[in-house]
């Protein structure tokens, strides 16, 4: 990233918008670059174990196996709050077509963002069903918790 870019994505709305258009154009290498290489990644649709995907390699295993099990996959960004300089938290529509089928499933999500002192590497990303939990996490997660 040059410095006008990184400059810009400090803006939460600018960062997150970024972020969704690497991962809706399966640009791997440009979402990879909004991940602190230490990253921790929970997203809802977590691995078979559950757990986080860890690191570069671990979200872009994610993004591999999401693609690998999803024939479509669009999320739309819908708002962003930032809840302090470093925590971002997300609204967003996920739009997703099972290989084979032709019915879209649409649904709801929240995460929450936390990033790194530069404010352009995401030091973890968690997603949840609902407002009320990613509210509660991002304000834990803001405070220091």
């Amino acid at each position: 990233m040059d410095g006008l870019e990184t400059a810009k994505l400090r803006d939460p709305r600018a960062y997150a918008e970024a972020a969704f258009a690497a991962l809706n154009a399966h640009d791997i290498d440009r979402f990879l670059e909004f991940i602190h290489p230490d990253a921790d990644f929970l997203p809802l649709l977590a691995g078979v174990d559950g757990g986080p995907y860890l690191g570069i390699e671990g979200v872009r295993r994610w993004m591999l196996d999401l693609w690998d099990a999803w024939e479509s996959l669009r999320a739309e960004l819908k708002a962003v709050d930032a809840i302090s300089e470093r925590v971002i938290m997300i609204e967003y529509i996920l739009r997703l077509r099972a290989h084979g089928s032709e019915v879209e499933i649409e649904t709801i999500g929240f995460g929450v963002f936390e990033r790194d002192e530069t404010l352009t590497k995401s030091k973890s990303w968690r997603f949840f069903p609902t407002a009320a939990e990613a509210r509660a996490a991002a304000t834990s997660v803001a405070a220091g918790g």
